[in-house]
């Protein structure tokens, strides 16, 4: 698959590169092509020059390129390898979830899912609602843009993508400490950021474009959620996604 965007990002100083798996121990690891390519071809990195490496599931590692291999062909893609100095493992992100109803065009819930992840988002989960459009499930593609975003942004880890997930059944089992739905029906609604909350993770439902049914409302207010407003006026699903995120993320800054 086509990587969309660049994949690398430059944190500390350096580029920081995705690797699916870092040896715990250090060692030598060889990056993908896209990633050689990148390191020798676009940043024309010398043998010696420093990089890092994330796994997206927490590890940063430190290393140097140390090799690089074209196959003896000239036309060969030259594969870059590195070897790793140190490795850490850095704290998680806040554990928030954004639950919402993909967009049905993919370009929308691609750009949605590529900024909930700049933002910091540690769950993503597509909900399946009366009004849910009937788009692709593309899990693939949206990893590959997730891991895009994760370097972009300078983080450590990738969202976990949940399956696609029923209405009822999530309201149901999410176990956040501050539940929030949000919605455009005239019930009594309090805006976001004056949503009491305790310290710990948070989730927004964001509806459809055509936004939750009355009943769907009635079910999650049953079971506990609070209802919200994202300001005064009717976003787009992936505009009030955006705004959900931001409050999510702002909150746990202020709460540091």
């Amino acid at each position: 698959m086509d990587q969309p965007y660049p994949v690398y990002q430059r944190t500390e100083g350096l580029p920081l590169f995705f690797v699916e798996s870092l040896p715990d121990g250090g060692g030598e690891v060889r990056l993908d092509a896209l990633s050689s390519r990148h390191c020798i071809q676009v940043l024309r990195m010398q043998l010696g020059d420093e990089l890092q490496l994330t796994n997206g599931r927490g590890l940063k590692a430190r290393a140097a390129l140390t090799a690089v291999h074209t196959g003896g062909r000239k036309a060969s893609a030259p594969v870059a390898i590195v070897r790793i100095s140190t490795i850490t493992q850095q704290p998680p992100p806040p554990d928030h979830f954004l639950a919402i109803a993909l967009p049905h065009h993919a370009g929308r819930a691609e750009w949605l899912i590529e900024k909930a992840t700049e933002l910091g988002i540690r769950h993503i989960v597509p909900l399946l609602t009366a009004r849910s459009p009937h788009g692709r499930w593309k899990p693939e593609r949206y990893r590959q843009l997730m891991i895009a975003a994760m370097l972009q942004s300078s983080q450590y880890y990738v969202p976990e993508l949940h399956a696609p997930t029923a209405f009822g059944e999530w309201v149901h089992t999410c176990h956040a400490t501050c539940r929030a739905i949000a919605h455009c029906e005239p019930t009594a609604r309090i805006p976001i950021w004056q949503l009491p909350c305790r310290p710990g993770s948070k989730c927004v439902l964001i509806g459809p474009e055509g936004d939750f049914t009355p009943e769907e409302i009635e079910t999650a207010r049953q079971a506990g959620w609070q209802e919200v407003s994202l300001g005064y006026t009717r976003l787009r699903t992936e505009t009030a996604a955006i705004v959900a995120c931001a409050w999510m993320q702002a909150s746990a800054f202020s709460s540091t």
